[in-house]
């Protein structure tokens, strides 16, 4: 039941256009407890949400070069990241 306050402070909506904050609260957390991603997609749909994911935007030899490198990794062939910053910093900075 809404106080005058309430009324006061709310704006005004057509009769069954009004959503109270707690039936959104509700949404959101179906949402975020759903694993169901037709749901999901559909949602995103609805509000226009779109993934621009940038794998499907670069070029083959682009793709085969990061599974390349992520073959080297699972591989032990990488270089640890310090050493690598090491190097840059002694080749770029030091003089």
């Amino acid at each position: 039941m809404k106080t005058r306050a309430m009324q006061k402070t709310l704006p005004l909506h057509k009769a069954g256009n009004f959503m109270d904050i707690q039936t959104k609260y509700l949404i959101i957390e179906k949402l975020i407890r759903t694993q169901d991603e037709a749901i999901l997609n559909q949602v995103k749909e609805l509000l226009g949400i779109t993934d621009k994911d940038w794998w499907h935007e670069i070029s083959e030899a682009e793709k085969a070069s990061i599974r390349k490198g992520i073959d080297q990794l699972e591989r032990g062939e990488g270089i640890p990241h310090e050493e690598v910053m090491k190097k840059a910093l002694d080749r770029y900075f030091k003089k």
